[in-house]
């Protein structure tokens, strides 16, 4: 049984206690969605490259068939995660959310103007083999960019390793070293893959990957690895060898083990808050429930005074922080920007893309996450000075469990699930670098040729007519990313709360049918309780497994 499975395993066997304890079914329910999720999770390895790379001829050859097209448009390319199915078709997902499905054969006529990337399912062995990986063609570097951005920014977070290619005949071009400076600014791993390796003589080949090996290593500042791979000749052994040394078991263990323990608490909370309070007669009960709804209200109130606080902190503060890490990564560049503008519009478009994408997510993530994870802090530790008022903490060492949930909150998975739903880059970065984008060639329009009078230009006006085109678009992003972020808050805490009183109206109903048999019923929940502790240890005890086996 791999690990997954036995997550899977000892979830049912939770569900199974619940059942038998009468867990609210909303309760129960929540576990079946985490159970979905676990089952669902795969690690996705992002294939990226510019156009012509050989990023799609090269899953071809994985694949041993023709899917992906490899005559795409720059403009029209579209992210297609490549998963095992046994019906071979496509299911788009549209910017709205909304999904549509496709014949395999229609895959030429889904482009990124219409969605932001597909499924592809295929009834392959090659897939099936790779078990937790989704393989993901990614839009060439050289795309339109505004597709490239949307299909970037949607993956640096949800992929985990990202194997670039770049053709023999050219090495590590600009563009490819730009992109390989991105993904050190987001800390995000990767293997250096070069294409078409049939085209050179092997000296030539080797001196190449020495190179690109040398070059990426003194970009990032540590070791990564370069391969070599020929679609034509079929030798994709570096293509393999990459896939089979991705640690699986630490990121299987990273992404569903917080998912899983929740599962298990969720139901140990309700059968603890309903042991503590079986002592209690239904009354004392009923005006627990009611000193809880009371205590709520003050709660309501905690959360429209941080609401306030991040607008006033947004408002100001961050704004001028965002505007400042723009500013000065422009001055930083301002060479790089003066030779982009000799090119026209379009050059001077994809070197302000360059600059300032990685920028802007470092800077979104930092600033706003920081202010975001604070305001969440201070609400659920008020949530928990109620819970712990009104003795309805689930864990007997309540302190210590909870308290360990705010160490390093912005790493925290429950804070990082919320973040997620805000769905901040592709919200903010996005839009904002589209704006940019749009004005660009009226920024640049009257420039004139001498370098010393465009640098001076840059400086004086162009750096400033940026500030100012995103000053806006920066308060009113922020303004929605408060306003989402704050019902995202109010759900899960709403969540909490009618967890905690479907407990205590349960409380109330195991007073009426254990009243002849207290005792047995207590003896009962407490073995159920320590029952669910062991499978707890068990989730624990696979992990400390897994990791070390891994």
């Amino acid at each position: 049984m791999n690990y997954r499975e036995n997550l899977i395993s000892l979830l049912e066997q939770v569900k199974e206690k619940g059942l038998q304890n009468q867990v609210a079914p909303h309760i129960l329910e929540q576990n079946e969605l985490t159970e979905a999720e676990i089952i669902n999770f795969r690690i996705l390895v992002p294939l990226i490259g510019t156009f012509n790379a050989g990023k799609s001829t090269l899953l071809n050859t994985f694949l041993q068939r023709d899917v992906l097209p490899t005559d795409f448009l720059p403009e029209t390319a579209i992210a297609a995660e490549l998963r095992y199915g046994t019906h071979e078709h496509i299911v788009g997902f549209k910017k709205n959310g909304e999904m549509e499905s496709f014949e395999l054969e229609s895959i030429k006529s889904i482009t990124s103007k219409d969605f932001s990337h597909i499924h592809v399912y295929l009834r392959s062995d090659a897939l099936q083999e790779l078990n937790n990986i989704v393989l993901v063609d990614m839009p060439g570097i050289d795309s339109a960019l505004q597709e490239h951005n949307n299909a970037i920014l949607s993956y640096i977070r949800n992929g985990v390793y990202y194997l670039v290619l770049t053709e023999s005949e050219y090495g590590l071009k600009d563009s490819v070293l730009d992109f390989l400076k991105e993904l050190n600014v987001y800390e995000m791993d990767c293997s250096i893959l070069i294409s078409k390796s049939d085209q050179k003589l092997p000296s030539d080949l080797e001196s190449i990957i020495k190179l690109a090996a040398q070059t990426a290593e003194n970009l990032a500042g540590y070791t990564i690895d370069v391969g070599h791979v020929s679609a034509k000749t079929g030798n994709i052994d570096s293509f393999h060898h990459t896939l089979a040394s991705l640690n699986q078991p630490e990121l299987l263990v990273k992404h569903l083990e917080p998912k899983a323990l929740e599962a298990v608490d969720r139901v140990y909370r309700d059968l603890q808050i309903r042991y503590k309070h079986h002592t209690l007669d239904i009354a004392e009960i009923e005006e627990k429930i009611k000193r809880f709804e009371r205590s709520l209200i003050h709660l309501e109130n905690e959360v429209e005074a941080e609401s306030r606080n991040i607008a006033q902190t947004f408002g100001y503060q961050t704004v001028t922080e965002i505007q400042d890490d723009v500013r000065l990564a422009l001055m930083d560049n301002l060479e790089t920007l003066t030779r982009s503008v000799k090119g026209g519009a379009e050059p001077f478009k994809k070197t302000l893309n360059q600059i300032l994408r990685p920028v802007l997510v470092h800077s979104i993530e930092s600033r706003v996450s920081a202010v975001l994870s604070n305001s969440y802090e201070k609400i659920n530790r008020k949530n928990i000075e109620i819970e712990e008022l009104l003795e309805l903490s689930s864990f007997e060492q309540s302190e210590g469990h909870y308290l360990e949930k705010f160490v390093d909150t912005i790493s925290n998975p429950a804070f990082r699930a919320m973040i997620g739903g805000v769905a901040i880059l592709t919200a903010i970065v996005a839009p904002w670098l589209e704006v940019l984008l749009f004005f660009a060639p009226d920024i640049i329009k009257l420039f004139m040729n001498q370098e010393k009078r465009i640098r001076e230009h840059l400086e004086a006006n162009v750096i400033p007519e940026i500030l100012e085109k995103l000053q806006p678009e920066i308060i009113r992003s922020l303004e929605e990313v408060n306003q989402q972020f704050m019902q995202q808050m109010q759900s899960d805490l709403a969540q909490r709360q009618t967890d905690v009183k479907a407990s205590l109206e349960q409380a109330k109903q195991d007073k009426w049918e254990a009243k002849e048999n207290d005792d047995q019923f207590l003896n009962n929940l407490k073995e159920t309780i320590e029952e669910l502790e062991v499978i707890r240890n068990q989730i624990v005890e696979k992990r400390n497994i897994l990791v070390h086996m891994g």
